[in-house]
């Protein structure tokens, strides 16, 4: 059976399973709407916010404000769901560059 992880069961997680770097990848892959719910320090982490944002593009809203700026991160966002440009930063929103390129239209 697989293992599904619920963002509304997520705080009740074991906290040895919340530290554990494995277990928050597995998590953020399946079911990136457990975003906001994990310690800010993987919210600031670039794999695990890639590991959602490729599954679920808005879940860029949850990610830390620098990797909100990261062209990398914010156009994988963008890719998913374009929807997902309205979380990327300011300086991103505003490079055209980056939203042709984000978008795939040039």
């Amino acid at each position: 059976a697989k293992l599904e992880i619920s963002p509304d069961y997520f705080p009740n997680v074991p906290v040895d399973y919340q530290k554990s770097k494995e277990f928050i990848m597995a998590a953020a892959k399946r079911n990136p709407g457990v975003l906001p719910f994990l310690d800010a320090s993987y919210r600031r982490d670039a794999e695990v916010v890639m590991a959602a944002v490729r599954r679920e593009g808005l879940s860029l809203r949850w990610a830390d404000e620098e990797l909100r700026s990261s062209n990398r991160i914010a156009a994988a966002a963008v890719r998913s769901d374009w929807k997902a440009l309205e979380f990327a930063s300011a300086d991103l929103k505003a490079d055209s560059n980056f939203v042709m390129a984000a978008l795939r239209l040039d």
